[in-house]
């Protein structure tokens, strides 16, 4: 074959798509960088997945592309996938207006399709996709004059990207530890594999390798208590917010005795955020009875703001819903699975976006919450780097100035950041400056179960036993999860000058134990328990 149009194109990324359809878990297990979340596989099928369905049926190969182009755009999901989605772009920018193309015209493609991926990755690593895609153009576009037709064409390519393909641990230390190729450099050949093996009549079924990949997205129903009448139940209590400053006319400041303050808030609600400062200690707690906080509160002190808020009043959508505009003067987008919802119920100036488990969040996702909001200022919590690509890509596709994606690595800092933040302020940038701040303060802790025995970062994990995250890398691996905690703990960076660690736990966590350990082996932090925590953790912590 010596020239494709629009659709024999589009039946090549059909049998591409169900080649990596049948390599998805194979992909995700293979997946350890930027981050081991084994989910690589997945997002790029998805982002081809809704580049093809939303591509038109057309003879015209730039037409084709042009819509191909803007659904991979639209739904690319997490950071190979918005990588995958430009290589794209970049074919279709260099093909534009043609009806079809020739061996070199394609090879010219893929050239400028690796050109734009790099562009759009703000610090490209060697040994990722990215080189995958650029040494195999770089090859194909030398060769290109010598090849009449696209049989040849593929031979040879794909021949150039399993080479490149299998230099990627010589280039990349934590491929070479866990013994494995890239991940999104084995899914760029799949999907190359695929193309090519249609034009030689390889037709692939679709066959999926991974039955427990859910869908999307289930949008849970969302409650309505907008109403409170004398038949409500008040069952999800205060929201209490306040600043004591301590007084000496009532304590010695000096040498007050902050623990056992926080051991009587924790008696009295959940949710408990405690923060010393000096003289004057922050609160955020969830209580059915705000009358004995307070006046056990006064007779150390004073408050210098306080704010109750009726939960059931308050509470909001948090759901993928996008049929109410949400109005408030600033508005946090806060990405987070479905079991860290509650957490984020008090705050009605708070949209969560279900990240789905393990599946990132489709830059889609993004824009029809942005769209959604008016609002001075959205600050925008990604929580993951996966999440973060797709915001980036939403804000530039928004083409709105009153949006800013803050800086976290996991929704630990996010909660930190939205509970200590003075929503009353009235300058949108003031706002965003306090919850950035507030961001850069803590250290974030994630503990899970290891899937498989490897070694990573220099760390043996073992399958089955508790691996911790500290500030995104590899700190630990356990056999019991009060090790690694206690463990991983006492790796942070400059412990000895934090003071408060906030724990959060799954519900039939045996928590009361794990905490005893905790502050025994850090007699300076004051530990606070908060059920709640991300499906595929056991334990998050965040210390201050």
């Amino acid at each position: 074959m010596q020239v494709i149009n629009g659709s024999f194109f589009k039946q090549m990324l059909v049998n591409a798509l169900n080649n990596l359809y049948s390599s998805e878990s194979e992909i995700n297990r293979m997946n350890v960088f930027p981050v081991p979340d084994g989910d690589t596989g997945t997002n790029m099928l998805m982002t081809l997945e809704n580049g093809l369905n939303g591509s038109p049926d057309t003879d015209e190969l730039s037409v084709f592309l042009e819509g191909l182009s803007r659904g991979m755009l639209y739904g690319a999901r997490g950071n190979s996938g918005v990588i995958l989605s430009q290589i794209f772009k970049g074919i279709s920018n260099s093909l534009s207006g043609k009806a079809e193309m020739t061996p070199k015209e394609f090879a010219v493609a893929l050239k400028e399709g690796a050109r734009n991926a790099y562009l759009a990755v703000m610090n490209p690593v060697e040994g990722t996709i990215l080189t995958v895609v650029l040494e195999s153009s770089d090859f194909i576009l030398r060769k290109a004059d010598e090849l009449s037709c696209f049989e040849d064409f593929f031979a040879l390519y794909l021949g150039k990207i399993r080479e490149s393909l299998d230099n990627t641990p010589n280039l990349m230390a934590l491929l070479a530890e866990a013994n494995v190729v890239d991940s999104g450099g084995y899914g760029f050949l799949k999907i190359m594999e695929g193309a090519g093996g249609f034009l030689l009549g390889n037709r692939i079924t679709r066959v999926s390798d991974n039955p427990e990949r859910r869908a999307a997205s289930n949008p849970l129903d969302s409650l309505d208590l907008d109403s409170f009448t004398a038949d409500t139940v008040f069952e999800y209590g205060y929201c209490m917010e306040f600043i004591l400053q301590l007084l000496n006319s009532r304590t010695d400041v000096s040498s007050f005795d902050f623990e056992s303050f926080r051991a009587f808030l924790s008696e009295q609600g959940e949710s408990l955020v405690f923060i010393p400062d000096g003289s004057r200690v922050k609160v955020h707690v969830h209580t059915l009875r705000p009358a004995p906080i307070i006046t056990y509160a006064q007779q150390y002190g004073e408050f210098l703001s306080f704010k109750l808020e009726n939960m059931c009043l308050q509470h909001n959508e948090y759901i993928r819903s996008v049929q109410k505009t949400i109005s408030a003067p600033f508005v946090a987008v806060v990405v987070c699975d479905r079991a860290l919802f509650p957490l984020f119920k008090p705050f009605p100036f708070v949209s969560c976006i279900d990240s789905h488990d393990t599946q990132s969040i489709p830059v889609s996702e993004f824009i029809e919450r942005f769209n959604c909001i008016d609002a001075q200022k959205i600050a925008v919590f990604p929580n993951s780097k996966n999440a973060r690509e797709a915001a980036l890509q939403a804000v530039s596709i928004a083409g709105r100035d009153n949006i800013e994606i803050i800086d976290s690595d996991s929704v630990v800092k996010a909660f930190y950041a939205i509970t200590m933040s003075s929503i009353e302020d009235e300058d949108p940038q003031a706002w965003i400056d306090e919850l950035k701040e507030s961001v850069s303060q803590i250290v974030s802790i994630r503990i899970s179960r290891s899937t498989k025995s490897c070694t990573i970062d220099g760390v043996r994990c073992r399958e089955g036993h508790f691996v911790a995250y500290v500030a995104g890398r590899i700190s630990c691996c356990c056999e019991s999860l009060s090790e690694c905690a206690v463990k991983a703990t006492g790796s942070v960076k400059d412990l000895g000058d934090r003071e408060t660690a906030f724990v959060f736990h799954k519900p039939d966590t045996d928590i009361d134990p794990l905490i005893d350990e905790l502050s025994s082996a850090y007699d300076g932090i004051g530990f606070s328990p908060i059920e709640g925590c991300q499906e595929n953790c056991d334990l998050m912590i965040g210390i201050v």
